[in-house]
C-alpha cells in the first residue's frame, strides 16, 4: 500500500518579540510560516534578549524552579548559547495557564516563553536542534489586528486552521482565550 507523503514546513529560525509577546516561525527565505502570542517572563524574572539556539528537546519533562515544580510537561524546546545555562529557558505549553484561562500575550513566566498547547506541539514538530533564536525587545513589522494576524500563512497551515477556528487565527488557543 503506498501512502501519501506530506512535506512538513520546517521552520528555519524563530523570532521572540518581547515587547509585543509574539513569536514568529520563519522558513529558510523569511517568510512567516507560523505567528501566536506568547507569554514571557516576569520584570523580576526576565526572558533574556540575544541569538540562541534550540538546544535540547524533550517530549515530555517536569519543569522545576525555585518555587514551583510542574510534573510532565509535553513537547518542550529549551535553549543554548548566549552564556544560558543549560535547559534554563525553554520554549513550553502552559496548561495552567490555559485552566485559568489567562491570555496569551501577557508577561507572566519566570523566564521562559510560554506559549499554548497547539503553538508548542506546532513547533515540536518542525523546529530542530539547532536552530536559530532571537529574542528581541522592539517592534517587528508585523501587524495583529483583533487577535488575528494580517500576515499571510503557508498555505496548508491556512487550511489546517482555518479547520480548527472560526476566526482563521495560526494558533486557536489564541482564539479561545483572548
Amino acid at each position: 500500500v503506498l501512502g501519501l507523503l506530506v512535506a512538513m514546513e520546517v521552520v528555519a529560525t524563530i523570532v521572540i518579540d518581547l515587547s509585543e509577546q509574539r513569536l514568529r516561525a520563519l522558513d529558510a527565505g523569511g517568510a512567516t510560516v507560523y505567528a501566536a502570542l506568547v507569554s514571557t517572563g516576569l520584570p523580576a524574572s526576565p526572558t533574556p534578549m540575544g541569538r540562541f539556539v534550540i538546544g535540547a528537546k524533550y517530549a515530555a519533562t517536569s519543569l522545576v524552579g525555585n518555587d514551583y515544580r510542574t510534573p510532565v510537561v509535553p513537547h518542550v524546546m529549551c535553549l543554548a548559547g548566549g552564556g544560558l545555562r543549560p535547559d534554563a529557558v525553554c520554549f513550553h505549553p502552559a496548561p495552567w495557564q490555559d485552566a485559568a484561562r489567562q491570555c496569551y500575550g501577557v508577561r507572566r513566566s519566570h523566564g521562559c516563553i510560554r506559549t499554548s498547547r497547539a503553538t508548542a506541539r506546532w513547533l515540536f514538530e518542525r523546529v530542530a536542534v539547532g536552530t536559530p533564536v532571537t529574542i528581541q525587545d522592539q517592534a517587528v513589522r508585523f501587524r495583529w489586528t483583533d487577535c488575528t494576524p494580517t500576515a499571510p500563512l503557508h498555505s496548508a497551515h491556512a487550511a489546517e486552521q482555518e479547520k480548527n477556528t472560526s476566526a482563521g487565527s495560526e494558533d486557536p488557543d489564541f482564539v479561545r482565550w483572548c
